[in-house]
């Protein structure tokens, strides 16, 4: 599943790649990041993506199910505050893993 989400994200490097597995849907790397930060238990993730503009693409295997394009895709948006919180998280992990230690 990996190495299909690395082949599709060289080709569509601009849309968050979603893939079907036993009817849920699932996400890798920074994508999944970015479903984390938008997640919302009363809504569905294609319809969150759909409000908030980012462009997506669905797959199952090979094969693309759906896709969604967006003029003012927000994708790149999200992706950067994405890293941002990664950042801030290991930072904060590292600061207290430092400050812990010698307790």
């Amino acid at each position: 599943m990996k190495n299909r989400y690395i082949f599709f994200k060289r080709l569509y490097s601009d849309y968050l790649l979603l893939f079907t597995k036993k009817e849920k849907l699932i996400a890798f790397n920074i994508d999944n990041t970015i479903i984390s930060i938008l997640e919302n238990s009363s809504d569905t993730i294609t319809k969150i993506l759909t409000d908030k503009n980012i462009s997506y693409i669905v797959v199952d295997n090979l094969d693309i199910i759906e896709r969604k394009n967006f003029t003012n895709n927000n994708y790149n948006l999200y992706k950067k505050k994405a890293y941002l919180i990664n950042m801030s998280n290991k930072l904060i992990n590292k600061y207290y893993k430092d400050h812990t230690d010698n307790v």
